[in-house]
């Protein structure tokens, strides 16, 4: 897992996360300036979130107290169900631990990463990429 991995949204997910946003924040009444603003941050959490830094763990226990840490969330990325249905937030750390989603290992680096059904080798090329939903 690294910050590609933060890049890998399916087409079909990207366009129908935004129809679905869309009028979400006309209702907010969100100016188009916000809207960059809130998706500039989203996505560099996203990166972050995503990447290989090496975090200390002083250091990454002091920041997932407020924001997704790459510790954190590498956890949502386990082959383990428990573990996958878990810190599901993008920015603040606080919605996790609120709707009792929040789940931490002792050892992140260890954490074995995808789906079962979906680790042959033609799942990781685009092909398979794009037909996985579908399946």
């Amino acid at each position: 897992m690294d910050t590609t991995t933060a890049l890998r949204f399916h087409p079909g997910e990207l366009v129908l996360s935004t129809l679905v946003r869309l009028p979400v924040l006309v209702l907010l009444g969100m100016s188009f300036v916000q809207l960059v603003l809130f998706e500039t941050v989203l996505n560099l959490s996203t990166l972050f979130h995503h990447s290989n830094l090496a975090v200390p763990e002083k250091w990454d226990r002091l920041l997932r107290m407020a924001v997704v840490t790459p510790n954190m969330h590498r956890v949502h990325h386990s082959v383990k169900g428990f573990e996958t249905n878990s810190n599901f937030t993008s920015i603040l750390s606080i919605w996790d631990r609120l709707f009792r989603t929040f789940r931490t290992r002792e050892d992140t680096h260890t954490i074995t990463i995808g789906l079962p059904q979906f680790r042959e080798e033609k799942y990781q090329r685009l092909w398979g990429f794009l037909i996985t939903p579908f399946m």
